[in-house]
């Protein structure tokens, strides 16, 4: 039915609706999410869609969270992210949704991320944004809070989990499924809001 890349977005849209939907934000607070790549060889056709069909996009059985970081801690995120496109596991890089970016390959670490826009203005070090994360991703997987200068045990604030709101339900594969069932029809559409400039 669709592209992988629109597939993405509409999860990564899901988890920022769920995140939304289950936190009071402050006005200077803006909605983001991020996510790895699903599951590679799940198509999703036209017409009714399966349980089984969203069990196989996403295989694991994450909790989600949202956290508030402030716009120099997303950038370094964003940058940790750079060093895993285009390896494998394809789970270690993630995509940022809800702002726009670019990322350009010929850059030294630490100044990949060529362009950081929330709205179309260039985000600060000190704007605040909550950001939905999995609970993998939150316990230190892959380096990212490590990467955001999170250690020793240390975590960012937690205003949003979905386990304690929600119970089993606040899986993340049930709060898709949730997603669609509001939605009724859904139709994901890659908003292109991010984009690599390759290594020359």
């Amino acid at each position: 039915m669709k592209t992988k890349r629109s597939l993405k977005v509409m999860v990564l849209a899901a988890l920022t609706a769920t995140l939304s939907a289950g936190t009071a934000f402050a006005g200077d607070l803006t909605a983001s999410s991020a996510s790895a790549s699903f599951n590679t060889s799940q198509n999703i056709d036209k017409g009714a869609i399966t349980l089984q069909e969203m069990s196989g996009l996403y295989i694991y059985e994450n909790y989600l969270y949202g956290i508030r970081i402030n716009g120099a801690e997303l950038r370094k995120y964003m940058e940790h992210a750079a060093s895993f496109y285009g390896t494998t596991p394809d789970y270690n890089y993630d995509m940022i949704q809800g702002v726009d970016y670019t990322i350009d390959m010929n850059q030294p670490v630490g100044h990949r991320i060529a362009k950081l826009q929330y709205q179309g203005q260039d985000v600060k070090d000190t704007d605040t944004f909550t950001m939905a994360i999995n609970d993998y991703r939150m316990n230190g997987g892959s380096g990212y809070m490590a990467a955001m200068g999170y250690t020793d045990g240390r975590k960012p604030e937690v205003v949003f989990d979905s386990m304690r709101k929600y119970g089993d339900d606040g899986q993340m594969r049930a709060l898709m499924i949730q997603y669609v069932k509001d939605k009724g029809t859904i139709t994901p559409t890659c908003d292109h809001n991010w984009s690599v400039i390759p290594k020359k």
